[in-house]
């Protein structure tokens, strides 16, 4: 029915469709990829804030606002709004030493 040049061009455009498919999944998976690495820097960027801010509150000698600080820290560091026993251990130390 399609002659031998019809079954060809027919495989020549299966092989295309695949190609296409490939270079899609490819990009799509680049891109995919990339935005995990954005968000992994973005991350690592307000964690490192956060400890900064919490550093500088200890320095001066408003304790209620070093132990917000604090919270904010080890919360975004444990990814969770519930600090540990130990976490609090820490800021309290933290705020006995404040200078």
């Amino acid at each position: 029915m399609f002659g031998i040049f019809g079954a060809l061009q027919f495989a020549e455009m299966g092989s295309l469709f695949v190609a296409i498919i490939i270079i899609i999944i490819l990009i799509s998976l680049f891109y995919k990829n990339d935005g995990n690495y954005e968000k992994e820097e973005k991350q690592k960027d307000t964690l490192e804030k956060l400890k900064t801010r919490y550093q500088e509150a200890l320095k001066g000698s408003d304790k209620a606002t070093a132990q917000k600080y604090g919270r904010d820290y080890y919360s975004y560091l444990r990814n969770s709004r519930n600090l540990s026993a130990a976490d609090e251990q820490i800021i309290e130390r933290d705020l006995t030493n404040m200078g």
